[in-house]
């Protein structure tokens, strides 16, 4: 369905003109939607990504007393990694943290503190990327699998708020095992910080929920922007009255007649959203679980119950 689709079938029931109201409709589906989106995690706002974490990167540097530029002389990673690990952490001859600004090949530039001690020869520094910035798109995170090993990281998000975050360079050489949400950086993107740091390169898949897309012009398929089944392109139709009728008339009765079909068909989304959705859902993430027997998991042959 379309989104002039939806706004036809609007306006027949108020036996409006073709054109009417139609920038008015156009912020009504936007409002719409965005309500829908609110409601429930449906699972068509799922989507996952593949994001390469840069391991710790130990260099010889020089820097001066009062500075926030830090030379390297040896050990630079490819120039083409560099950006990578901005805003992450160094730290200088094992001592004093600093967070990466900038790091162009032979120069990093570090956060407003300013350098407290001098190294006029040569001496061993390490950067690492302590935190990743996921694409705009992202809403929220759900779910971190370190590939390389493969496992599940903790989020720790709600305990990290509570307390002091951990000095990473304390525990370089432990494989990464949990995650937070750092905050968010200057464009609003959610940044995430794996811990501890990875001494290599590696891969994570990461599943998030993702901001949902509105249509644009009046031939936007709305199954193919926001991933809402057609089947549930009524429920879309049903908000939009009610907003109308809320707009444009005074009439009580047809209103509430709208809004009650606009929550009955919210509810069966989310019936089939935790039902046939969820099922193939279970399938394909974290919701699936091993096969059991009695309290412990089963070894060898698979002769126990599965549990659910």
């Amino acid at each position: 369905m379309l989104r002039s689709d939806v706004k036809a079938r609007a306006r027949d029931s108020a036996g409006l003109a073709s054109t009417e109201l139609d920038d008015e409709l156009n912020r009504m589906v936007d409002d719409t939607l965005l309500e829908m989106h609110r409601h429930s995690n449906w699972p068509w706002n799922d989507a996952d990504t593949n994001v390469t974490i840069r391991g710790d990167a130990v260099m010889t540097c020089t820097w001066a007393l009062a500075a926030t530029v830090v030379t390297t002389v040896s050990g630079e990673p490819a120039a083409g990694l560099l950006p990578e690990y901005v805003g992450g952490m160094i730290q200088l001859n094992g001592a004093n943290t600093y967070k990466i600004t900038s790091w162009a090949a032979g120069t990093i530039g570090i956060s407003a503190e300013i350098i407290d001690a001098t190294q006029a020869a040569a001496t061993a520094a390490i950067a690492i990327q302590d935190v990743i910035t996921m694409p705009s798109s992202v809403e929220s995170v759900e779910e971190v699998i370190d590939q390389l090993t493969p496992r599940k990281l903790r989020d720790t998000s709600e305990k990290r708020r509570n307390r002091l975050y951990p000095n990473p360079f304390n525990h370089i050489g432990v494989d990464p095992a949990e995650w937070w949400t750092y905050g968010s950086d200057a464009a609003g993107n959610v940044e995430l910080v794996i811990f501890p740091p990875a001494t290599s390169d590696r891969n994570l898949r990461i599943t998030y929920r993702q901001t949902p897309t509105l249509p644009t012009a009046d031939n936007d398929d709305l199954l193919v922007v926001t991933g809402i089944p057609v089947k549930f392109h009524p429920v879309i139709t049903a908000g939009l009255k009610y907003r109308m009728y809320q707009f444009e008339f005074e009439n009580q009765a047809t209103m509430g007649a709208a809004l009650l079909e606009y929550r009955e068909g919210l509810a069966d989304m989310k019936k089939w959203a935790k039902t046939d959705a969820g099922k193939v859902h279970a399938l394909k993430t974290r919701h699936s679980r091993p096969l059991t027997r009695g309290r412990g998991p089963v070894m060898g042959f698979q002769t126990g119950k599965i549990d659910t």
